[in-house]
């Protein structure tokens, strides 16, 4: 069964490339929240049909927890990229009353993307040709043992710190873009202390789809920011010198981080939800401790 969001998903897409090809300025003007929220109504239905279970059909909670976070946390690059890297800026052409409401929904797609797409990439179950490839073709995989101990962690946790505080003492090298790895390097080793989702528990356990296919998803994901933002009104273009050609806005070696940012968005949602998960059970103690 094919959910009818997800024509809706079709329809929201197929207007949005249509405004470009009649030059249609309206759309075009609000061409970002339409075909993303597009790209996210089609591919959860195709997740959907391809594993009876995704985001908005079957896990709508944690759906709502991305759509409410992703803008928020997304403004925390942004004020990266104002205050240290300049890396890029914004073409806005809708009306000043509108443009925060448009922002808040333009970058409430920013999180659930890269989930629905790792979903997506999940539900192929690419693992299991590779494992049958690998058994038909009897080649040896070393079975290489993986320590977890609190000096990797920590060390992590100092290495992502160093990360984020580079862009305020170097704002102009190119150093500061490691401020690109460092959530991930700071979060994800709270996340696994804190036994919520971390993708060093996926490695530990040796299960490598779900960290491969969130690293993936952001470079498909990264694609299409930079496919449709090069034909939309309202949008940005960058500053970055001596990345090497463009393809659409994006100097080539521009395209590199986007597979540690995915990594960044699910370390930077786990260590939310952790923390109001945590909040919630002390007001609960708190309660019951008053009765």
């Amino acid at each position: 069964m094919f959910k009818k969001y997800g024509v809706l998903g079709v329809v929201l897409i197929l207007v949005a490339e249509l405004s470009i090809f009649f030059k249609i300025n309206f759309i075009l003007e609000y061409f970002f929240p339409i075909v993303w929220w597009g790209f996210i109504l089609l591919i959860d239905a195709i997740v959907f049909k391809l594993q009876k279970n995704s985001l908005i059909s079957t896990r709508f909670s944690t759906f709502i927890s991305l759509v409410i976070i992703s803008a928020p946390l997304w403004y925390i690059f942004d004020l990266y990229n104002l205050f240290f890297y300049s890396n890029w800026q914004y073409v806005i052409g809708i009306p000043n009353l509108l443009r925060p409401a448009f922002g808040m929904i333009s970058f409430a797609t920013v999180f659930p993307a890269i989930f629905e797409t790792a979903d997506f990439l999940k539900a192929l179950h690419l693992e299991r040709y590779a494992a049958d490839y690998v058994e038909k073709k009897k080649i040896k995989i070393p079975k290489i043992r993986i320590k977890i101990n609190k000096i990797l962690l920590f060390s992590m946790i100092i290495l992502g710190l160093v990360c984020l505080i580079i862009p305020f003492t170097m704002p102009k090298s190119p150093l500061a873009l490691l401020g690109w790895v460092g959530f991930f390097l700071l979060l994800d080793p709270i996340n696994y202390m804190h036994n919520d989702p971390s993708i060093i528990s996926y490695i530990k356990k040796r299960k490598f789809l779900t960290p491969l296919a969130y690293f993936i998803a952001g470079y498909i994901c990264g694609f299409f920011w930079e496919f449709w933002n090069y034909w939309a009104r309202t949008k940005w273009y960058y500053t970055v010198p001596h990345l090497g050609p463009k393809i659409f806005e994006m100097p080539i070696l521009g395209y590199l981080p986007y597979g540690f940012f995915a990594l960044e968005v699910f370390s930077m949602y786990y260590f939310t939800r952790g923390l109001f998960i945590r909040a919630e059970e002390k007001i609960k103690k708190r309660i019951k401790e008053k009765k």
